[in-house]
C-alpha cells in the first residue's frame, strides 16, 4: 500500500518535502492516491513535468496541482463550457453546408401561387422541411460576388428534409410551371459556388 514515508521517497528527489498524505478508506487502506506538499513552489512543476506518468510498481503516476475545495467544480464547469464552444464550432460548419445543399431556390414563380401550392408541388418529390415565398435571397455572409448578382432579388425557397431529396427536386421543378411561367430551380449549395466549382 502506498504510505507517506514512500511518496517522500518517491518525490524528495526534486527537492525538499514539507509534508505527505495518504488518503485512506475507513479500513486504514490506502486509495490510491494523496498529497505532497514541497518546501518550495519552485519543485512543484519540476516535479509534476518529471513525475506524471512514470511507472511506480507497475502503475503509472497521475500528477498534478491540487485544487482547493470548490476549485474542481468551477474548473468542470468551464472544461464543459469550453467543450461545447469547440463542438459548436465542429458542427456550424457542416451544418451550414448541409442545409446549403437541402435547400432550393427557385426564380420567376408568379407572385400569386401561395406557400401551399409549392408545398405540394415539391412534397411530390420528396419530403419538405419549410417553404418560403417570395423572400430575400439567403446568401453567405461576407458573399461580395453573390450580394452583388442577387442582393435583391425575391425568391421562393424550399428546405428538403435530404440532400439526395433536393438533388432530385431541383431539375424537375425547374421544369414545372406556375399559372403558365416556368420557373427555375437550383440548389443553395450551387449557387454559392465560385465560377468552375462543383457541387457534392
Amino acid at each position: 500500500d502506498l504510505t507517506e514515508e514512500g511518496l517522500v521517497s518517491i518525490f524528495e528527489e526534486h527537492g525538499p518535502i514539507k509534508r505527505t498524505i495518504v488518503i485512506k478508506d475507513a479500513e486504514g487502506k490506502s486509495k490510491g492516491y494523496g498529497f505532497v506538499q514541497y518546501a518550495l513552489e519552485e519543485d512543484v512543476d519540476a516535479a509534476i513535468k518529471a513525475m506524471d506518468g512514470r511507472q511506480v510498481k507497475g502503475r503509472a503516476l497521475k500528477v498534478d496541482r491540487a485544487l482547493r475545495k470548490g476549485q474542481q467544480g468551477r474548473m468542470d464547469a468551464e472544461q464543459r463550457r469550453k467543450q461545447q464552444r469547440r463542438d459548436s464550432s465542429r458542427q456550424s460548419a457542416p451544418d451550414a453546408v448541409d442545409d446549403a445543399k437541402r435547400t432550393l431556390i427557385l426564380w420567376s414563380v408568379p407572385p400569386k401561387v401561395p406557400a401551399a401550392a409549392l408545398r405540394k408541388r415539391a412534397a411530390a418529390l420528396g419530403e419538405v422541411e419549410s417553404v418560403a415565398v417570395h423572400a430575400p435571397l439567403p446568401l453567405p455572409a461576407g458573399d461580395e460576388r453573390l450580394a452583388s448578382q442577387h442582393g435583391r432579388e425575391r425568391v421562393c425557397i424550399v428546405k428538403m428534409k435530404t440532400v439526395d431529396a433536393a438533388k432530385q427536386a431541383a431539375p424537375l421543378l425547374s421544369r414545372r410551371k406556375f399559372h403558365g411561367v416556368q420557373c427555375q430551380c437550383r440548389r443553395l449549395s450551387t449557387l454559392a459556388l465560385k465560377p468552375g466549382a462543383r457541387a457534392a
